[in-house]
C-alpha cells in the first residue's frame, strides 16, 4: 500500500513516498520562477510525475494554512486542487490534516498562552526536522521535506489508531 504525502507549498512542495511505515523516497520540488504563476505549471508536473509514477493508495496532504500574501494563497489552493482532481479520476483516498493534529499525534509542542507569535511554530519546524532526521538517518533537504515526511508518518498511525478501534 503506496502512500504520498504532500507539504504544498507554491514554492517548494515536500513530499514524501511511504510503503506502509516505511519510507522510500522524499524530498522537495522546486520550480524555477520569480513568481507563482510562473511556477505552477512546472509545480503540477512534477506532482503529477511522483502520483504516476507512485500509484499510491492514499494522498495526504497539509490542510492549508492562510497567512500568506493573495498569490500564493491561489496557486496553493489550484495546486490543492490539481491534487484533488487527480486523487479523484485515479480513485485515489485523499486525506487531509492540519498541522495541528499531525504534529499533536507526534508529540510536538503545542502553543502556550501568553507564547511570541510564531515561537510555537518554530519550535515544530524544529522537531519536524529532527523526527524527519532520524527516519532518513540524514538531514532532511528543507523543512518542506521534513513535515512532508511528518504529515505521512502521522497519517499512517492515526490510520492504524482507527482501525484498532473499530475491531
Amino acid at each position: 500500500m503506496c502512500r504520498v504525502s504532500l507539504d504544498i507549498s507554491s514554492s517548494g512542495t515536500g513530499y514524501a513516498i511511504y510503503e506502509k511505515d516505511k519510507l522510500t523516497n522524499s524530498g522537495v520540488i522546486h520550480p524555477k520562477g520569480e513568481f507563482a504563476k510562473d511556477r505552477f505549471p512546472e509545480m503540477v508536473k512534477q506532482i503529477n510525475t511522483i502520483l504516476e509514477q507512485n500509484h499510491p493508495s492514499k494522498i495526504i496532504v497539509e490542510g492549508f494554512y492562510c497567512a500568506n500574501s493573495f498569490a500564493s494563497v491561489e496557486y496553493i489552493l489550484k495546486i490543492h486542487g490539481v491534487v484533488e482532481a487527480w486523487a479523484a479520476m485515479n480513485g485515489v483516498s485523499r486525506v487531509v490534516l492540519p498541522p495541528s493534529s499531525w504534529r499533536k499525534t507526534l508529540g510536538f509542542p503545542t502553543p502556550k498562552k501568553g507564547q511570541p507569535k510564531g515561537t510555537a511554530r518554530k519550535e515544530a519546524k524544529q522537531m519536524s526536522i529532527l523526527f524527519a532526521g532520524n527516519l532518513l538517518d540524514r538531514a532532511p533537504i528543507s523543512d518542506d521535506e521534513a513535515d512532508a515526511i511528518c504529515l505521512g508518518y502521522a497519517e499512517y498511525i492515526l490510520s492504524n489508531e482507527e482501525n484498532k478501534c473499530k475491531i
